[in-house]
């Protein structure tokens, strides 16, 4: 493997996310296998929740709306209704040097629209 075509650690690289709003059924498995096959970029994976018994998926990696409980659900209905999340918000401004364990600000993530005339996947 050259040096070109080895993968780096995801903040290394350009990102992507992979949304579904529901992360990830059990027989989704090619989306995560997708994801985790990239080499040029790093992939994240976002989401309104995570599903109960759902696959396995690096937790470093993964951002979603409705943690659980009912704060979770009033955090998912509110940005539905009103497409408007004031967590999404801080995840996208959050200063890209802080330290918090979770993935990198949301600002970081290449949010063109899929099928745009610069995609390069």
């Amino acid at each position: 493997m050259t040096e070109a075509t080895r993968p780096q650690p995801p903040t290394a690289r350009p990102v992507v996310a992979v949304y579904r709003n529901g992360l990830l059924l059990p027989t989704e498995t090619y989306i995560r296998a997708q994801g985790e096959a990239l080499t040029r970029y790093g992939s994240y994976y976002v989401g309104m929740h995570r599903i109960p018994r759902g696959l396995e998926l690096p937790g470093e990696r993964v951002f979603v709306l409705n943690q659980g409980g009912r704060t979770g659900l009033a955090r998912e209905f509110v940005y539905q209704e009103t497409g408007f999340s004031p967590r999404l918000v801080k995840a996208i401004r959050r200063p890209s040097g802080e330290k918090t364990g979770s993935p990198p600000p949301l600002s970081e993530i290449c949010t063109r629209p899929f099928g745009s005339d610069n995609d390069v996947m």
